[in-house]
């Protein structure tokens, strides 16, 4: 350890060795609550992806009715599927992360 480094840890209010205690150091809730921001993160990540597929189908529905309409293919389908999925998902998650802050 470099010299005085133990002091600045001290001041800061880090402990050294098995001192350093998780229950001691946040209280006896910060447990539960890091288990509910887990659980809550996990969730996240099961609604984005079920959104992501949806929006797979969706996009690829969308450039079906425009490809119907227009009465041919697009030479570069690929090209437009990703522009469409793209520009859903963008808005599509901005109105979730709009949506699930804790104010609004």
């Amino acid at each position: 350890m470099v010299a005085g480094t133990g002091r600045l840890l001290s001041i800061v209010g880090f402990r050294r060795g098995p001192s350093l205690d998780f229950h001691q150091t946040l209280g006896p809730f910060a447990v539960l609550q890091c288990r509910a921001f887990r659980r809550r993160k996990r969730l996240e990540i099961v609604y984005f992806t079920v959104i992501g597929i949806g929006l797979y189908f969706f996009s690829d529905w969308l450039l079906d009715q425009i490809e119907r309409r227009r009465g041919q293919r697009f030479a570069q389908r690929e090209v437009i599927f990703f522009l469409i999925i793209l520009v859903l998902a963008v808005l599509t998650f901005q109105l979730i992360g709009l949506l699930s802050r804790p104010g609004g």
